[in-house]
């Protein structure tokens, strides 16, 4: 039998962590995993210069702000190299940072109405979490995105570059779905399980998720124990981590599949809403949406457009 993990947080999560927990990842076509209606949903006038045009170099001088900008972040988030010590500077050839994913796809949700109502998109989202033979919660910094409703998150996002050495986002997401989990609990009692929309992204090339989670695997992480078999549903993009989105074919297809994953975050957030999550926190805790670092109190980074 296994060793129970050693003491580490979300960010530190391996494939090992989902084997001893029996955390299987079951992949869907495309048909089952998003509703075929939400599908169908048409692309916000916001995007569509973005969709028609290839690159903002091809763009034509009248095309609109957004769509311009989202072209410009394409491009930044696609960059993957370094430039050689004996050329000039090229700008196909600059290193990529985990930075300008986070630009590009924060601007795209935010275009295709990702902010719904009365939720806020924030960067660096602080969620509780219960640590591997920890009686109290550790405050951790998870999640390069994340949308939330009464300071609870209701949907996650985690970025990485397309170079070959970026970690592996899933298992880091579906860690922090357990402590989103293990935060709500605190906050609703009764709280028997939860289905957490979430998305990785590498690149421009995004997996999306949806991670089951429930008390005894909760409890289980909590401990230091095993745990029974609990799925998290995943779909694929069919596209090439070089292409991307880049290709217009890809674009559109994937444009049509992160607008139907905006329902599930509209499902999670009316199902938080259904039992009873209140805009509070338990007495004595930092409130979420804020990191405790060394003693201060970190707020969450609310992103204007």
């Amino acid at each position: 039998m296994a060793m129970a993990p050693i003491t580490n947080p979300p960010s530190k999560w391996t494939i090992w962590y989902l084997e001893f927990w029996q955390i299987a990842v079951l992949d869907l076509p495309r048909e089952d995993f998003f509703e075929n209606e939400a599908l169908n949903l048409p692309i916000p006038a916001a995007v569509t210069g973005f969709l028609e045009n290839q690159t903002e170099a091809a763009a034509p001088e009248n095309l609109d702000d957004n769509s311009r900008r989202l072209l410009r972040l394409m491009g930044y988030a696609m960059r993957r190299t370094v430039t050689p010590l004996n050329q000039p500077p090229n700008e196909n050839l600059d290193p990529t940072d985990e930075s300008e994913v986070d630009n590009f796809i924060y601007n795209l949700l935010k275009s295709l109405d990702y902010q719904i109502h009365d939720t806020e998109i924030v960067h660096s989202m602080g969620i509780y979490f219960f640590r591997v033979n920890s009686q109290r919660p550790t405050r951790r910094v998870v999640a390069n995105i994340g949308i939330r409703w009464r300071r609870a998150p209701i949907f996650l996002l985690e970025s990485k570059s397309r170079s070959p050495d970026a970690a592996d986002p899933e298992p880091q997401i579906i860690a922090e779905a357990i402590a989103v989990f293990q935060s709500l609990q605190r906050r609703i009692p009764n709280l028997q399980h939860i289905t957490l929309p979430c998305m990785t992204i590498r690149g421009t090339l995004p997996t999306f998720y949806k991670v089951f989670v429930d008390v005894q695997l909760s409890d289980a992480v909590r401990h230091g124990q095993h745990s029974d078999p609990t799925p998290t549903w995943r779909y694929e993009t069919p596209f090439q981590l070089e292409d991307g989105m880049v290709p217009h074919v890809n674009r559109e297809e994937i444009l049509h599949d992160i607008i139907a994953f905006r329902n599930e975050v509209i499902i999670f957030r009316q199902f938080l809403e259904d039992h009873g999550l209140q805009d509070q926190v338990p007495e004595g805790e930092v409130p979420e949406g804020e990191v405790q670092v060394e003693g201060e109190v970190l707020q969450d980074q609310v992103l204007d457009g």
